[in-house]
């Protein structure tokens, strides 16, 4: 368990003041212990005589502490102490160091606790990546001499156009020859009639 301390000198006294320092205190507590309000196990506010506006642990609540036991009390009237002062003492777990956190003109209450804000490292500059060397340019290449324009050919003599030949004579077509006639049967030629008186035979000379 850790102790830790903290204080805020408020503005003027009236509520909306009071409201802004503590939300601002215990915002400011939480960043720098890496504290969350789970891990708060109690916390006491007291607010100086001239502080009688609000109440710092409702403020508190609002802030995110409503689970965390809070008592509100009033600081001793003790003549030149510093005016409209809201302190805080809380008791957290774990076992990390305490870091003590003192706002506004209450850095003066305890400057051997009030931790002047961390300058923040400055971010070495990266170095700059050397500059690649520029490639030689190429050399240009000569220009290729423009080739001589061909010198336009003669136009060859048109060749004649080959005669037609001529169309060849259609035959005639022969006419078909008639058919012959088919000739007429010849009629019987009528039997002789026998000769009455045939010729006589004769034998040897007359």
């Amino acid at each position: 368990m850790r102790a830790i301390r903290g204080a805020i000198q408020i503005e003027r006294n009236d509520r909306q003041a009071i409201d802004d320092g503590v939300k601002a205190l215990c915002a400011a507590i939480e960043a720098k212990n890496e504290l969350a309000p789970s891990r708060i196990i109690s916390a006491i506010f007291t607010l100086t005589p001239d502080l009688d506006a609000d109440f710092p642990a409702r403020a508190a609540r609002e802030a995110g502490w409503g689970e965390v036991p809070m008592l509100c009390a009033q600081e001793l009237p003790v003549p030149g102490a510093l005016s409209r002062v809201c302190r805080v003492l809380l008791h957290a777990r774990g076992k990390r160091e305490a870091v003590h956190v003192y706002l506004g003109g209450a850095e003066k209450l305890r400057p051997d606790l009030a931790k002047p804000e961390p300058k923040p490292k400055p971010v070495p500059k990266p170095e700059p990546e050397p500059k690649p060397k520029p490639k030689p340019k190429p050399e240009p290449k000569p220009e290729p001499k423009p080739e001589p324009e061909p010198k336009p050919k003669p136009n060859p003599k048109p060749k004649p156009e080959p005669k037609p030949e001529p169309k060849p004579e259609p035959k005639p077509v022969p006419k078909p020859k008639p058919k012959p006639k088919p000739e007429p049967n010849p009629k019987p030629k009528p039997n002789p009639k026998p000769n009455p008186n045939p010729p006589r035979r004769t034998n040897g000379a007359s």
